[in-house]
């Protein structure tokens, strides 16, 4: 059986067969961005806003493409990979070059795609539940923009994961940042608090349909930067994200969160986005 297909610099290869040059700056440097989209029933959810973040970017560091290119191609991907409900990763890197840290003005991106199959939403899903811990934010201070350099993600998602937890929430100064791969979200008496989406954190696309579907609930939202300290404390913890969507934090560095199960708010926000997806996406 042959390996999955993936996209790199123009063809569609088993990814077996799939190489990158040793003198990629994508690995010496992390000198690239990328997104991860969701597909429902064959259709990208949220298409625009992922382009409109990949611009965004890209021009944060400085890397001249035509992204808009890289739509048709994810479309192509799962087609071609015979799938329906999937998860494709993109990434756009400098290109190759011999090792410098100055940037040369004449490098070639290198464009990278793979689709992998996700969990369909026929509409009955249970909503997830995951346990998380904190840990110190270290990361640079230009979080919006989606880098390859996710070494600091990675050990606190391993640093979770060796508690036995699901996600590992970042505070910088005391204040609550995002998760290792999410954006995070708190009920305290009935109104809805997350980070504001500037440099501190990525504006996550889920969580901004969260946002979107909170105000057509009337539920209270504040885009405000809450406490570590009151967070075993609050009513609700849930996280968002496109690998995600929405799970539900029953406990944090093993205290329980309200009653020790998703919550009222958070079981709302998740059916909204169930019928949100299923609407856009043709879904049933």
């Amino acid at each position: 059986m042959s390996a999955p297909l993936v996209y790199l610099n123009g063809q569609y290869l088993d990814r077996s067969d799939a190489a990158l040059s040793i003198d990629e700056r994508g690995v010496y440097f992390a000198d690239g961005v990328y997104e991860v989209v969701r597909y429902f029933n064959g259709k990208a959810f949220t298409l625009a806003e992922h382009l409109d973040r990949l611009k965004r970017s890209l021009d944060g560091i400085d890397l001249a493409w035509d992204a808009d290119a890289i739509a048709a191609i994810s479309d192509e991907l799962v087609q071609r990979n015979g799938l329906t409900d999937a998860r494709v990763y993109w990434q756009v890197t400098r290109g190759s070059a011999p090792r410098n840290h100055v940037i040369a003005d004449d490098l070639v991106p290198t464009i990278y795609l793979s689709a992998e199959e996700a969990q369909t939403l026929a509409g009955d899903e249970p909503l997830a539940t995951i346990s998380a811990i904190t840990t110190i934010d270290d990361r640079w201070h230009n979080c919006w923009i989606k880098s390859l350099m996710l070494l600091p993600n990675t050990l606190a998602k391993t640093k979770a994961a060796k508690a036995g937890a699901g996600e590992a929430i970042f505070v910088r100064d005391g204040r609550v940042t995002e998760g290792g791969a999410t954006n995070c979200f708190a009920v305290f008496d009935g109104e809805l608090y997350t980070h504001p989406a500037n440099r501190y954190i990525l504006e996550g696309i889920t969580r901004n349909v969260v946002i979107e579907l909170a105000k057509s609930l009337d539920i209270p939202l504040h885009e405000q930067a809450f406490s570590s300290a009151d967070l075993p404390g609050a009513d609700e913890v849930f996280i968002t994200g496109t690998g995600t969507l929405l799970a539900a934090v029953t406990e944090v560095d093993g205290k329980p969160i309200g009653e020790g199960g998703a919550g009222t708010i958070t079981r709302q926000l998740w059916d909204a986005f169930v019928d949100r997806v299923r609407s856009d996406c043709g879904v049933g």
